[in-house]
């Protein structure tokens, strides 16, 4: 069996409201942007800044998603101040998810 593929990507807003707004976004239309994800965390670093992180069973469905992900982000985003992106893929060599039983 293949490793998953992993896609990293940190968001970084001018201001504290984009950030919300593209977090209330992603909430209401997650669901069509996260096809063929296997994982996805969307972590909130400060009110300014997220990281999310995906996990995809091969790289075809990682750059078909992260491509719908990438466009959909920027018709969010119309704010003068724009958003820095930073991007980072690779494979899975460890993944672990515990329960609490």
């Amino acid at each position: 069996m293949n490793s998953p593929i992993a896609r990293v990507l940190h968001l970084n807003f001018k201001k504290t409201k984009e950030c919300d707004f593209w977090l209330l976004r992603h909430e209401k239309d997650a669901k069509d942007l996260e096809k063929s994800v296997l994982q996805r965390t969307v972590i909130k670093i400060d009110d300014k800044s997220l990281i999310i992180v995906s996990l995809f069973e091969n790289e075809v469905d990682a750059d078909k998603v992260f491509k719908r992900f990438v466009d959909w982000t920027a018709e969010q985003v119309f704010f003068d101040d724009g958003v820095e992106k930073l991007h980072m893929h690779g494979t899975v060599v460890y993944n672990a998810v515990y329960s609490k039983n």
